[in-house]
């Protein structure tokens, strides 16, 4: 009857637009059927990729606001952004922070380094001072903060940075409590030959080397007792270079370091001072 129906509407000139498609097109109707199924679902995802989008971006940007009010009330300088950071890290975490700064004094040893003291007379005194700064501001008064560790060569900021740093304890190679962690003892030196797989004439080479050129300070452990260890940056590399490189003739490597430049540019300019003095 639907096929009688178009035949007529063709022979007629009547062209029903929706009854040819069916006549020509049997599986369209299917299309047709789905389309308005389909479009509601196609917008509903649109509509929430486009709310996630708007959601993320008005998230982030009160986040940001959030950040920078909070920072801006501390005081827009440098002092604050330790204590900034702390805070914001036990708000998240819900608990008390450590900071662990290591080589806090570098600053202060490149220019000692570098004599550049020696230019600027102020510049160690204003170097010192900010570094301070930062840390004292952190230190004092900081509920976020369980405790800040300081690790460096010397200690020039107890000296340099006045009263707003003179709440801290240093721990030195000097301590007996701390002292046979800051170098190799003779047992952790043999336990190193012995994993490395060195063969026994080799083993013997390196034990006499590292014995005779590193075995770098006698420190207290104890009342009356004190313990060899040794310089852990001459062992480390020394090993590495005979078992890498079987190069086993012994080197000078801490004179390489920044700590014998800077002893030499103190006593160097002792001695200058001295002499121009008599």
């Amino acid at each position: 009857m639907l096929y009688n129906n178009t035949a007529r509407a063709f022979i007629s000139g009547e062209q029903p637009l929706n009854l040819v498609l069916v006549k020509l097109h049997p599986h369209s109707l299917h299309l047709y059927l789905c389309i308005p199924l389909i479009l509601p679902f196609l917008t509903y995802l649109l509509l929430l990729h486009f709310l996630h989008s708007v959601f993320i971006f008005l998230f982030s940007l009160l986040l940001a606001i959030f950040i920078l009010a909070s920072y801006l009330s501390y005081g827009n300088t440098p002092k604050n952004s330790l204590r900034f950071l702390s805070e914001l890290l036990e708000k998240h975490y819900g608990q008390r922070v450590y900071i662990l700064v290591d080589e806090y004094d570098n600053p202060l040893n490149h220019l000692l380094e570098k004599s550049l003291y020696t230019q600027n007379e102020s510049l160690m005194e204003q170097t010192a001072e900010l570094i301070t700064g930062i840390l004292a501001a952190c230190g004092k008064g900081n509920r976020a903060l369980e405790k800040i560790v300081l690790i460096g060569i010397f200690d020039p900021l107890k000296k340099e940075g006045y009263s707003g740093f003179n709440n801290i304890i240093p721990s030195s190679i000097m301590e007996s409590k701390y002292s046979k962690h800051f170098g190799f003892s003779e047992a952790e030196v043999g336990e190193m030959i012995t994993k490395l797989g060195f063969t026994e004439a080799e083993k013997m080479t390196v034990r006499e080397n590292i014995k005779a050129w590193y075995d770098g300070y006698s420190v207290p452990v104890g009342f009356g007792e004190k313990l060899h260890v040794y310089t852990p940056w001459a062992v480390v590399n020394y090993m590495s270079n005979a078992y890498n490189a079987g190069e086993f003739s012994p080197k000078c490597y801490w004179a390489e370091s920044g700590v014998a430049t800077i002893l030499s540019n103190i006593l160097e300019k002792n001695i200058v001072q001295s002499v121009s003095q008599r």
